[in-house]
């Protein structure tokens, strides 16, 4: 019986009882006792049975909290997984520095290298992830223009994204302005803070300080190549010759930056021959020529000024050199 049913019969019945049983009672006559004694027993019973009892009387369905499944992991591009046997055309150089066209067949990746089978040696060799200038997928026809990406390495240990991977576009003209400062004027924290200008103005690294920037740029390029920074070296003349066709006029400028030094004196000429053989380009501004010693301080900051419009200088650079002026 449903429950409701239970509620609407056991209280009128168990009523009735105990109204006939005083009743009886009331006679105060053995028989009518007896019988006011049995239809009380009578009332109790129906009590008793006909009371929902707590397992009886239905629990209202409660659902549980459905708990959500967690969705399926979309991979990103720079997540998703380089299957085994997946095939590269790559423009690599290689320990000695020396450009080569390879096809390759991936077997591994970890860190900073790629492990595959190479076309060109017939046998398995190591790749550096910053060895790689350009990278083409075999079955996609993609331009990987980022390898540390696609390969999902580009993280270091605190998650962020490491400088390898952030100025991978562009490390190859921070190798060869490195090679350039240390052939000219050095690589003081002067001449590094313009290539990390350089660095800064070129590649999303807002997440790294200039010390970090400043540290890892320390350990760019001398690791691997023992004469890097041989001005007559076929490895420097190489990256010369990869440097991105949009990054050259910018190198030239930074290039003449890093040759001004601290501009109290005008670039020496070997120096501008250089950056003519080796940043070859429309940009001819010499900063030590723009800015003849014998002026006035006005017109010192006005040429300085336009240089800073032309964008061989930067706002802090402009700042320093007119305090420079203004304190002479």
């Amino acid at each position: 019986m449903a429950s409701e049913d239970i509620e609407n019969t056991w209280k009128p019945r168990t009523f009735l009882l105990a109204v006939f049983a005083a009743i009886f009672f009331l006679t105060f006559t053995e028989w009518g006792v007896i019988v006011a004694l049995v239809l009380a027993v009578l009332a109790y019973g129906s009590y008793k049975n006909g009371k929902p009892r707590k397992k009886d009387i239905a629990a209202p369905i409660v659902k549980p909290p459905s708990i959500p499944s967690e969705p399926e992991p979309v991979l990103s591009e720079a997540k998703r997984p380089v299957e085994k046997g997946a095939k590269f055309e790559i423009e690599y150089l290689d320990s000695q520095g020396y450009p080569t066209e390879r096809l390759i067949s991936v077997s591994s990746y970890e860190n900073d290298r790629i492990y595959a089978f190479c076309y060109l040696r017939s046998e398995e060799r190591t790749f550096k992830l910053e060895g790689i200038i350009k990278m083409i997928d075999k079955a996609t026809g993609e331009i990987i223009e980022n390898p540390w990406r696609h390969f999902g390495l580009s993280e270091d240990q605190d998650g962020r994204e490491h400088l390898y991977s952030l100025c991978h576009p562009i490390l190859v003209a921070i190798k060869a302005l490195k090679s350039f400062s240390s052939q000219t004027r050095g690589l003081s924290q002067r001449e590094r803070s313009k290539i990390i200008d350089f660095i800064q103005a070129n590649s999303d690294t807002k997440g790294h300080t200039r010390t970090e920037i400043d540290e890892w740029l320390h350990g760019v390029g001398y690791d691997s190549w023992s004469e890097y920074g041989l001005e007559n070296s076929d490895e420097y003349h190489n990256l010369l010759c990869c440097i991105p066709p949009k990054l050259k006029p910018l190198c030239r400028i930074c290039a003449f930056k890093i040759a001004q030094g601290s501009g109290r004196t005008p670039i020496r000429q070997d120096f501008i021959d250089k950056i003519n053989r080796d940043f070859p380009g429309e940009f001819a501004a010499n900063l030590s020529q723009a800015i003849p010693l014998h002026t006035s301080k006005a017109q010192e900051i006005a040429e300085l000024h336009k240089l800073l419009e032309q964008g061989a200088l930067t706002q802090e650079e402009f700042d320093q050199e007119k305090r420079k002026i203004l304190d002479k």
